[in-house]
């Protein structure tokens, strides 16, 4: 049996106010070509497939138009669960009828120790549910997301038949796993976090949540992550889906890269560098987010930048953002309103005062102070 496994679409998603359902659907289509090039089985969509509860009409058609290429042109089975960002009621709607083309939704709690067989493998799904969820569901009154899961998943182990592979979905943050910017906090204080343990009986665990693709405990414990970067903490990772191939004595697990169509970058250096980068930057396109190092007032540098690089999306100035802050921000407060003014006078005219000019700005900072004294 070989399957592969992904997560975290999050179709519909936003960037800085910018739609990436174009970048969605470029990715798609390279996991609708891994599906046919590795002849898998089955595909897990491990949660998150929308990135809001209600999603623009442009993510629905796209969902759509992916599920139908492969339920109906490919003939193959398709298991998925909610994620944290998806509407559980919105997922689940029409998934009895659907279940007929090969498409398994899981997202109701009750139906968890129902098995999904595909060559004599048993899939099980545990959509995302928080312990008020659980404990509304089944009477109980469970404090953490620990226990809750611990909960479900032992009503799955007792319930499954153990001379078949078992493979479990499940959307969740496993303690100890690396996060990134943008995936939505589950909770405070550590309530959210789950110990892998739980997950050792199974012969693969399905992970979503996480962007970053890793694993925890062991291999077979695995984030797929998100199908591509929403955040600038993840410039460095590499986004993929995973192909697992599970025999009766072995399993192989592989890491399949997607490309992005606009790859998020940071590009750190003073201002006068990075426009010079800017010129001849191979991939213009791109998503950026630019560090300047200069302590100098710089006058719309947005503008300046978007000239060159159309998909500026954030500017930072690295003076507020190192471990010297403190002093640096002291250092600018020590600085007066003539040297300020200097500044932005050259950066706007591109000259420096002259000596008539200096006398006249001097003057009135001065006549400012004085004033400014009188009214107290």
């Amino acid at each position: 049996m070989k399957f592969l496994h992904t997560s975290d679409w999050h179709l519909g998603r936003q960037f800085h106010n910018i739609s990436l359902i174009e970048d969605q659907e470029f990715v798609l289509e390279q996991i609708f070509n891994y599906i046919i090039q590795e002849k898998v089985s089955a595909i897990l969509i491990s949660g998150d497939i929308y990135d809001r509860a209600i999603p623009p009409v442009s993510a629905v058609n796209l969902l759509n138009s992916f599920l139908e290429k492969i339920c109906f042109e490919l003939k193959l089975p398709i298991i998925l669960i909610s994620g944290n960002h998806d509407s559980l009621e919105r997922i689940n709607f029409g998934s009895k009828m659907m279940k007929s083309s090969g498409l398994h939704i899981i997202s109701d709690l009750t139906c968890i120790t129902d098995p999904i067989l595909i060559d004599e493998v048993n899939f099980f799904g545990i959509p995302y549910s928080d312990p008020d969820i659980v404990n509304s569901l089944f009477g109980l009154e469970l404090k953490t997301h620990h226990d809750a899961m611990k909960f479900l998943v032992d009503k799955i182990y007792l319930s499954m038949n153990k001379s078949n592979k078992n493979i479990l979905l499940s959307h969740c943050f496993i303690n100890g796993c690396n996060s990134s910017d943008s995936e939505r906090q589950l909770s405070v204080g550590g309530a959210d976090l789950i110990g892998v343990e739980i997950f050792n009986q199974f012969d693969y665990v399905a992970l979503g949540h996480l962007h970053a693709p890793q694993f925890k405990g062991e291999e077979k414990i695995r984030y797929s992550g998100s199908i591509l970067k929403y955040s600038f903490s993840e410039t460095s990772q590499k986004k993929s889906v995973t192909i697992v191939e599970i025999n009766n004595d072995s399993t192989k697990i592989k890491e399949l890269p997607l490309r992005p169509k606009f790859d998020l970058e940071i590009l750190e250096d003073n201002f006068e560098n990075i426009i010079e980068l800017a010129k001849k930057h191979p991939y213009k396109d791109n998503y950026f987010l630019i560090r300047i190092k200069d302590e100098r007032a710089i006058l719309d540098p947005m503008n300046k930048l978007r000239e060159y690089l159309p998909n500026v999306l954030q500017i930072e100035k690295t003076i507020l953002k190192n471990n010297s802050v403190r002093t640096n921000l002291k250092n600018t407060e020590k600085r007066s309103e003539y040297d300020m003014f200097k500044d932005f006078y050259k950066e706007v005219s591109g000259n420096t005062l002259n000596d008539l000019e200096e006398n006249i700005i001097l003057n009135t900072i001065k006549e400012v102070h004085k004033n400014r004294e009188n009214k107290i």
